[in-house]
């Protein structure tokens, strides 16, 4: 299965970075790397939902909103 994940993601790789004769449309390219920018701010260090930045975060909203 793994191993599947990684040739996918091999090949929309290649069909993103592909500049001429592309079949992606810029747009989606864009929103693509939109994506993974967003994607690797959350889960660059710990998996997005349990870091302490996020833990953090969701206290101060609950909190704050209560005080």
């Amino acid at each position: 299965m793994m191993t599947m994940i990684k040739n996918k993601r091999r090949e929309m790789m290649k069909l993103v970075t592909e500049e001429r004769g592309s079949i992606v449309p810029r747009a989606c390219k864009d929103a693509f790397w939109n994506m993974c920018n967003v994607l690797n701010l959350f889960y660059a260090k710990d998996d997005g939902f349990t870091g302490d930045a996020i833990l953090g975060i969701v206290k101060d909203v609950i909190y704050e909103l209560l005080s």
